[in-house]
């Protein structure tokens, strides 16, 4: 009888173990970032120009990565997704390959904490496909081609049983500190853009559609959000503070790859500043 009762917590504890980790595999979430207070507001535009995430155009094509961007793989069993940097249209870009069952990511962390309001952020992609079985309400085929990560600071103490479980199973299993808050613009093959999806296992990690259906597959599409609208679409509240940006083109669940061009990121103030 003690037997078959270790049998079963073993078996729930592996089955938890790996739906954590297909979840982590996806999502996109990016490392540990700093406490709420940490890092100095911004406070002019002069100083958000300063902490704008290195641009991938002033790179040279073959050269290493931008200072500042990195890599990040919370998944080890997963295939890395590559990245470089190549000459296209004249202009230097980032290239992310996610062959077969691939999935990792990049991010750069802001030189100052954006608190300041509102904050819009601008970015474009080319993608080359997207895998029409994939969705990102599913955990297990949640593969995007496109993802533009935000990393929010904010005061853990507010989590609730749920939210504090998972952030404490993604330290003991991957040794990291999640952000208080990700939001992650996505593309979806089926989802209408403006969906706003939770991830099942916490409140804290959130996808916004901003790119649905194939019909912009092989083009340059750009975008210009406001990102304090969409924290508080997403997560009904205003942020309190961005402290990184990211990217990831994945492929792990379903299977099919993909290639995506990303252009510069860059940060800026809404129009109605």
């Amino acid at each position: 009888m003690a037997a078959t009762r270790m049998d079963s917590f073993s078996a729930r504890r592996n089955a938890l173990r790996l739906s954590l980790l297909g979840l982590l595999s996806g999502c996109s979430m990016l490392p540990e970032v700093s406490s709420p207070g940490a890092r100095r507001d911004i406070a002019s535009v002069d100083e958000l120009a300063r902490i704008q995430p290195t641009r991938f155009s002033l790179a040279a094509p073959g050269d290493a990565l931008p200072p500042g961007w990195e890599s990040y793989v919370l998944v080890r069993s997963k295939k890395p997704t590559l990245y470089d940097l190549i000459a296209h249209r004249n202009e230097t870009v980032l290239r992310a390959r996610a062959i077969e069952h691939a999935a990792t990511g990049l991010f750069c962390r802001l030189n100052g904490r954006v608190q300041r309001s509102p904050v819009s952020v601008g970015w474009s992609w080319n993608v080359s496909g997207v895998a029409p079985q994939s969705d990102v309400s599913d955990t297990w085929a949640d593969d995007s081609p496109g993802r533009l990560i935000l990393a929010f600071d904010g005061d853990v103490a507010e989590f609730g049983f749920k939210d504090r479980l998972f952030f404490e199973q993604v330290r003991v299993f991957t040794g990291i500190d999640l952000p208080y808050a990700t939001l992650i613009y996505v593309w979806d093959p089926r989802l209408p853009v403006g969906s706003v999806v939770t991830v099942p296992q916490t409140t804290r990690i959130r996808y916004l559609v901003v790119e649905s259906g194939e019909q912009s597959v092989g083009r340059w599409a750009s975008y210009r959000r406001d990102v304090q609208a969409d924290y508080r679409l997403a997560f009904g509240v205003p942020p309190a503070g961005l402290l990184a940006v990211g990217v990831m083109t994945d492929s792990d669940d379903i299977g099919q790859s993909v290639e995506t061009l990303y252009g510069d990121i860059s940060l800026g103030w809404t129009a109605d500043r």
